[in-house]
């Protein structure tokens, strides 16, 4: 055979079949010793001596032929390995087994079974008897007749099991019979749970199926063969002499060990009373252990900073508190196991590293202190792939002569101290971008409004004068020059409101105000334009208040933003129609963010059929500059401004605005409310 054995769980023996299996792995209650007696004493037997049998094993003779001990099953196999190899015999497992018979090494069963009288009864006792051979299989009885049985030995796993377990198998179910001097029955083995690369060579004539759930076979025996009645009763006899025998023999050794008892029972009185008078003392001692243990896992458990501690050499974590969990997501065990170039990014593991290097070169030296730490703020991985910041103080651990061998360290997060000062510095720069673009759009609307006011002004000298001079042509040059004019200024002043809206010094100076007669004329200021369009104007204004208190002059910038903006929109041959009406809250609803009177709101509405807004852009129309330089107004030109400027008058007098359309070339709706006070 191979010089090499291989047996269950992996295990591989050497030429000689050494091992090395420690005292807890070769005692795991798998196989009874009543199986390792029987092989030490067929080594004996056959080769005169144990040979190299249990040289360098954790377990002796005396142990392994105590039929009250167990060992494992890998423990067995450096046994039938070395045997082998002393024997020379690739076959020794299953002669060893029928040798069990001649030796009568089984104690217990060897009485039971010659008890019994006939292989039919121990047959059928198979699965309580393996209970007592082993623990790592089962045997089930699948057929039983007067010579016949069919009989399945199955391993609880397929890997442990071995050809060497198989002709184990095959030995007890052939020899049974010869307990009463009858021949050796004839086994065939049907299905075989032995993998077939595993199982080797075959020296049996039988073809099992290989890799079964367990180990079927056919047993058949020569009922005729059976001794005369005079020998059953004397072999009977022998057997109940043998049993009594003993019997007076384990009476004998429970008399020594009962003498023993005695005299270890008197030692253990006067340590027990040495041990009554220390009781309190350890007992105190004990409760005082639990609290200072409670006190320390609920530190370590529930703070929120993370507590470590680190070899210098290898540089690794030795011990990293639970809650890691809560600001990385790797559970503590993980994090442990974890090197330091997957626990920092690149630039901190440098930073870190820096640190270090220079804290052990301060070692030694006057100034050094050796309970000082630093205190360094470094990025970390999480779990998930994200990186956080946290403010990591760290102090060496030192050994009895003060030389440094680990560090000590608390790791705070910090990730949203880090994202707070990011948006302050953010917003620091932000206001100071927004007060210098507030200067210069305010510096270059004066700039810009003293040559339009002289341009106007003189255009609407010439206009008002009857020089006699300017024909039709030229008047309405005139006109054009003057509404120009007038719509630069607007812009103008938009620009203007825009640089106080950046600068926060937009204001309104409420007054009370007629609102009928305010949307009335509002709607004058687009007439002529309608008019010259045929776009029809209508407004539907219901039962509102006469009187509101709001800006008049702000008022009227909203209505005239919104009124031009809907003209510029609408084809020729469109409609614009003005809405004005009280909404209230309904029943259960919250009411709006704004202001509200006890009799609700002010809804006031321009609604136009022009070419409509994408559901995308209905937000973006507001915003005063990014529309400037966007798409976005290249397809609402003019809308940059007075939009954004109208949203901030609403919102200044604790109102709000919003856009609908059912999407291009639908037409669209501004509506807009203000409080009732």
């Amino acid at each position: 055979m191979d010089s090499t054995a291989s047996i269950g769980n992996g295990l591989r023996l050497g030429p000689t079949g050494s091992a090395g299996l420690g005292l807890d792995a070769a005692t795991k209650r798998e196989i009874s010793c009543r199986i390792t007696r029987t092989l030490i004493m067929y080594v004996r037997e056959v080769h005169g001596s144990l040979g190299n049998l249990l040289e360098g094993l954790d377990l002796d003779e005396a142990y392994l032929t105590d039929t009250n001990n167990w060992v494992s099953h890998a423990f067995l196999h450096v046994l039938y390995a070395r045997m082998i190899a002393i024997l020379g015999d690739a076959n020794a497992v299953y002669k060893m087994t029928l040798a069990a018979k001649r030796f009568q090494s089984l104690g217990l069963l060897d009485w039971i079974a010659r008890l019994l009288g006939n292989p039919r009864l121990i047959y059928a006792a198979g699965p309580k008897y393996n209970k007592l051979l082993k623990a790592n299989g089962d045997v089930y009885i699948h057929e039983l007749g007067d010579s016949w049985v069919v009989l399945e030995d199955r391993y609880h796993s397929s890997a442990q099991k071995t050809r060497h377990d198989c002709d184990y198998t095959r030995g007890v179910l052939a020899g049974i019979p010869t307990i009463f001097d009858m021949p050796l029955a004839h086994v065939e083995e049907i299905e075989c749970q032995v993998a077939p690369d595993v199982y080797g060579e075959r020296v049996w004539q039988d073809r099992p199926v290989y890799g079964a759930r367990g180990c079927l076979y056919r047993i058949r025996w020569d009922a005729k063969e059976h001794p005369n009645l005079w020998k059953r009763i004397f072999q009977r006899y022998s057997v109940y002499r043998k049993a009594i025998a003993d019997l007076q023999e384990t009476n004998r050794v429970i008399e020594e060990k009962y003498e023993e008892v005695k005299k270890l029972a008197s030692a253990l009185e006067t340590t027990n009373q040495q041990l009554t008078e220390s009781k309190k003392q350890q007992e105190e001692y004990m409760a005082e252990l639990k609290v200072s243990e409670l006190r320390y896992r609920l530190l370590a458990e529930n703070v929120t900073d993370t507590i470590w501690t680190m070899s210098l050499d290898p540089l690794r974590f030795t011990y990293v508190s639970p809650s890691v969990e809560r600001t990385r997501g790797y559970t503590a065990e993980e994090a442990i196991a974890l090197p330091l170039d997957k626990t920092l990014t690149p630039e901190s593991l440098e930073r870190v590293t820096r640190t270090l290097t220079e804290e052990l070169s301060r070692e030694g030296t006057e100034t050094a202190d050796p309970n000082r730490s630093r205190t360094v703020e470094v990025q970390q991985y999480r779990k998930d792939g994200s990186i956080s910041w946290v403010e990591v103080t760290t102090s060496f651990l030192r050994d009895t002569e003060g030389k440094p061998v680990g560090l000590l360290g608390v790791s705070r997060d910090i990730s949203e101290r880090k994202r707070a000062e990011q948006m302050y510095q953010a917003k620091i720069a932000a206001e100071a971008s927004n007060a210098a673009k507030s200067e210069f759009l305010s510096h270059m609307s004066h700039e810009l409004r003293t040559p339009l006011n002289h341009i106007m002004g003189f255009t609407e000298l010439i206009l008002g004068k009857d020089f006699g001079t300017l024909n039709r042509t030229q008047e309405e040059y005139l006109r054009d020059v003057y509404h120009s004019g007038q719509h630069l200024l607007s812009l103008v002043n938009e620009i203007l409101d825009v640089s106080k809206i950046e600068a926060g010094k937009l204001e309104i100076k409420p007054t009370r105000i007629h609102l009928k007669q305010l949307l009335k004329e509002s709607l004058s200021i687009i007439t002529d334009e309608t008019m010259k369009r045929r776009i029809t104007l209508t407004a539907a204004i219901d039962e509102i208040p006469d009187v509101i208190t709001a800006d008049e002059l702000r008022v009227k910038q909203i209505m005239y933003n919104l009124l031009s903006n809907a003209v510029k929109f609408t084809e020729d041959g469109g409609d614009i129609r003005l809405t004005a009406r009280i909404t209230r809250p309904a029943e259960g609803e919250r009411p709006s963010e704004a202001a509200t009177g006890a009799d609700g709101e002010l809804e006031i509405s321009v609604v136009d059929s022009g070419i409509g807004i994408q559901r995308e852009d209905r937000e973006m129309i507001f915003e005063p500059f990014s529309q400037l330089e966007s798409s976005l107004s290249r397809k609402y030109p003019g809308t940059g401004l007075g939009l954004g400027v109208t949203r901030n008058l609403v919102e200044l007098h604790g109102g709000r605005i919003w856009a609908e359309s059912k999407g291009p070339g639908k037409g669209s709706a501004f509506r807009f409310t203000l409080p009732i006070v």
